[in-house]
């Protein structure tokens, strides 16, 4: 009896562990072909390329990809060239025991590149979801190997196998024969032109068709020009003026300074980063803007004092050097999901410009061709728009700010006023930018032309002249100091009573070629 016990004993173990062992198999085998899925030949140029780096991704996150000769193979013995109806993937997902179908397109339009990817459900041959990537190089559909799976798989676990596989005489397993056609290799790829696209299958990946530039970097080179005028009251005596009281004669003259010919060269670098337009473009509106320019070669000549001629020895060369700096902060938006719709900008910049004069050439010259050199800091206020004249091709910006002075360089007070404040002054601008992307993808040319000025009220005496100092003298004989500049009239409580009165005026004109690049 115990034998007995324990033989049957032994028995139902042995049989409990063998189907438990046919039932982990089968669930192993379940679960295996649960997340069987073909992935069809993408359609379009490079599209061997971004259907390999997606079935990469698929079979990283876990999904089983079948071989694409298997299902090649599978359609042809169900009698099909390639599967067309719903019933047709119906029945080509029952032989293969897959769940769902991936296909994908790429196609280009207006120099934007876009890949759709669409899903189908096994269970019934319908379209489940679609998902887009896009952008103006190719580089941008390379995200469908990075994070098509991620993407994919809610619309993927939508999906389920056909409940009924058909009959094993209806699929018949043969060798192929010497007539018969040896599939296409996998990497070849179709230069299909761009082709329709439903637009319930084909959803705009957000924010893709209107990317945002990230980074903008060019390099110019151009011309600026300068015109500045004034009146100015000065002691007739200091004119070689007989006058009965020097003190109390004066006499008013011009000065000015203009650039010959369309103005000097100069060389500049102009960069716009933004940060949120990197990647996914989560916040591609605000960023920063830094530019530089210089001057090349600027130089500027004086007639020397008491001079006979103004010219050999009489002719002075005046060291010369203009600089212009800004860096600030500029917020964009682009009304329209397409590149070249009317985008708006708005900035706030700090810039310093600057246009110096050797002082100590200066005072070698007639004294009534004396200017100050100048250096406005200030805060420059406005924005602009721009538009597509010609779509992909040609944009036309305009821009215009407002420049509220921060300060004025020390010499420009010391020459012409010690208590003058800071200038304000206006910039209007036009641009017209040409997309050069038959040269590289990003590239672009562009012809800038730009009008500023800087209003300056001048106040006060001038400085010393010499590191000296100025002597102590009484307002009557002030036209008598060399030791200044040249000290403007005073009345008899030594209030000045000359120099520039009205308010200053300094033109500029500023043109320039513009090569770039923007990172997208």
């Amino acid at each position: 009896m115990v034998r007995l016990f324990l033989r049957r004993a032994l028995a139902c173990l042995v049989s409990s562990a063998i189907a438990f062992a046919a039932c982990s198999v089968a669930s192993a085998q379940a679960a295996e072909e649960s997340r069987r899925i073909v992935v069809e030949r993408f359609r379009g140029p490079r599209a061997s390329r971004l259907r390999s780096a997606l079935v990469a991704n698929l079979e990283d996150a876990g999904w089983i990809v079948i071989d694409e000769t298997l299902v090649w193979r599978t359609t042809r013995e169900l009698g099909m060239a390639q599967p067309e109806t719903r019933e047709d993937y119906v029945r080509l997902a029952a032989a293969l025991d897959a769940r769902a179908f991936v296909s994908g397109t790429v196609s280009r339009s207006r120099r934007t590149w876009r890949l759709v990817v669409r899903v189908r459900n096994a269970a019934n041959g319908e379209h489940v979801a679609s998902e887009g990537w896009s952008g103006r190089t190719t580089s941008a559909m390379d995200g469908v190997g990075r994070g098509g799976a991620t993407r994919l798989r809610p619309h993927l676990e939508r999906t389920s196998v056909p409940g009924t596989a058909p009959p094993p005489s209806t699929v018949v397993r043969r060798e192929r024969g010497e007539d018969e056609e040896e599939p296409p290799p996998i990497d070849e790829e179709e230069d299909a032109e761009e082709e329709p696209i439903e637009e319930e299958d084909a959803p705009i990946e957000p924010g893709a068709p209107g990317r945002y530039d990230s980074f903008r970097l060019s390099l110019s080179a151009g011309s600026l020009w300068r015109s500045m005028s004034a009146n100015a009251t000065v002691y007739a005596v200091r004119r070689g003026q007989p006058a009965a009281d020097p003190a109390t004669a004066l006499y008013d003259e011009s000065r000015g300074y203009t650039s010959s010919g369309i103005g000097h060269a100069e060389l500049g670098v102009e960069a716009e980063l933004y940060p949120g337009a990197l990647g996914d473009q989560a916040f591609p509106w605000l960023g920063v803007l830094v530019s530089f320019r210089h001057s090349v070669f600027l130089s500027s000549f004086g007639c020397r004092r008491s001079a006979a001629e103004c010219a050999g020895d009489g002719r002075i060369e005046i060291g010369t050097d203009q600089l212009d700096v800004q860096a600030g902060v500029r917020g964009r938006y682009r009304f329209g999901e397409r590149r070249g719709d009317f985008q708006l900008m708005l900035e706030v910049l700090w810039g310093v410009s600057s246009f110096t004069l050797d002082p100590t050439t200066l005072q070698l010259i007639d004294l009534d061709a004396i200017i100050p050199p100048v250096e406005h800091q200030y805060l420059s206020l406005g924005g602009g728009f721009e538009a597509a004249l010609v779509p992909d091709a040609l944009v036309v910006a305009l821009r215009a700010d407002y420049r509220v002075g921060l300060q004025i360089g020390a010499k420009t007070r010391e020459v012409w006023g010690i208590e003058t404040g800071p200038a304000n002054g206006v910039l209007v601008g036009a641009e017209l930018r040409h997309e050069a992307t038959w040269l590289a993808e990003g590239a672009f040319v562009a012809v800038r032309f730009e009008y500023f000025q800087f209003q300056t009220t001048y106040r006060g005496q001038v400085g010393c002249a010499t590191p000296a100092g100025c002597p102590e003298l009484p307002p009557d004989q002030q036209y008598m100091d060399d030791n200044l500049w040249e000290p403007w009239p005073v009345d008899a409580s030594g209030n000045v009573i000359g120099g520039v009165r009205e308010t200053a005026v300094d033109h500029y004109l500023r043109w320039g070629v513009y090569l770039g690049y923007a990172f997208r």
